[in-house]
């Protein structure tokens, strides 16, 4: 269990155990890192790490959570649930984490960024009155994280505008189908 508390010297040694871990991610295969490796790197004890966290999991998770949050904070504020406006925030949050996104996935990890997002739209949609928004969240989540992975990886270097504009369109021809499919339109 990931300490949850507001202690501002808890909140800090969060952080640094946090960007240890990044950090150490760009030399070392998650495996490979140990607990007392993270703790070095932050300059913070192993009873405070045990504190703070239960594994590497759990700071992987949180630092996840963290930018998450920074990521759907607008979405948050604005309340505009649009798929544009969640494509262009999450396409501007990938490109200010590409490196460590790349990390995950060489690392076989993004099953956490998959969670990450997928309680990033939750959150979202918390109010959303309909009976299929589990799978409509996991749908989205699913095909967003995927889609991400492949871009990441794309040689040609796919430019965001260009990427950003390709899942617009494969968004609103899929709910076109759809609501063709269900006699709507």
């Amino acid at each position: 269990m990931t300490y949850s508390g507001t202690n501002p010297t808890a909140k800090q040694s969060k952080e640094l155990l946090a960007n240890a871990l990044a950090q150490l991610l760009s030399t070392k295969k998650f495996t490979q890192i140990s607990i007392k490796e993270i703790c070095e790197e932050a300059q913070v004890s192993r009873q405070t790490f045990y504190n703070l966290f239960d594994s590497k999991d759990d700071i992987l998770r949180y630092y996840l959570e963290a930018t998450m949050k920074t990521m759907f904070a607008p979405l948050w504020q604005k309340r505009d649930q649009s798929p544009d406006h969640l494509i262009n925030v999450t396409i501007r949050y990938v490109e200010t984490n590409r490196f460590f996104l790349r990390l995950l996935v060489e690392n076989s990890l993004q099953s956490m960024f998959l969670q990450a997002i997928q309680s990033g739209i939750t959150e979202l949609t918390k109010n959303e009155p309909t009976d299929y928004s589990e799978f409509r969240k996991a749908f989205i989540a699913g095909g967003l994280t995927q889609a991400i992975i492949q871009w990441i990886y794309e040689p040609q270097n796919v430019k965001s505008t260009e990427f950003s504009e390709m899942l617009s369109e494969m968004i609103k021809t899929l709910q076109e189908k759809l609501l063709r499919s269900l006699g709507y339109v």
